[in-house]
């Protein structure tokens, strides 16, 4: 979404300014009792894969991994791929992730956050089963759901990823 403000060439840095500007705040609060941790947020993005091509896996995934990479190696202590309505795009971003931890050779615990629409899919038409199967394998801190429809439409979602994950629910 950089690109809409002529910013894509800039995603590194802005992330690790934004996740060191974070790290600095909250090391200034945390003490031993009370902990602070920095998310670093990626998404949501105005590309996707299944629903209008307007992407492709490999450009998507470039894409996540220079923002994860900023926001990591600028302080944040886990990711937050958030507002996903593309299980493709979501796909992309994890993959990113773990192809990142692997090449700095640490863990970088995620978050995967989708958006489930009123029609009870997700845009590209993805129930919210249909999409914790294809995320599932992943290792993640938790899996959840945010915005579109508010919490009284997102009760029988959260209750299905409950009964389906071995992940946190979030």
């Amino acid at each position: 979404a950089l690109a809409d403000n002529k910013l894509e060439d800039r995603a590194y840095e802005l992330n690790f300014a934004a996740a060191k500007l974070a790290r600095e705040v909250a090391d200034q609060f945390s003490t031993p009792g009370k902990p602070r941790f920095v998310a670093g947020s990626i998404g949501p993005t105005n590309k996707d894969l299944n629903i209008t091509g307007s992407t492709t896996f490999t450009e998507i995934k470039s894409a996540y991994y220079e923002q994860a990479k900023g926001l990591v190696e600028g302080g944040a202590d886990f990711l937050l791929i958030e507002t996903c309505f593309d299980t493709g795009s979501l796909k992309a971003g994890l993959v990113a992730v773990e192809q990142l931890a692997r090449d700095l050779g640490i863990t970088i615990p995620v978050v995967a956050s989708v958006t489930i629409e009123r029609t009870g899919t997700m845009l590209g038409g993805q129930p919210i089963d249909a999409l914790y199967a294809s995320i599932g394998n992943h290792d993640l801190l938790a899996v959840g759901m945010n915005c579109a429809t508010g919490p009284e439409l997102m009760t029988d979602h959260i209750r299905t990823l409950n009964e389906m994950s071995s992940h946190r629910i979030s």
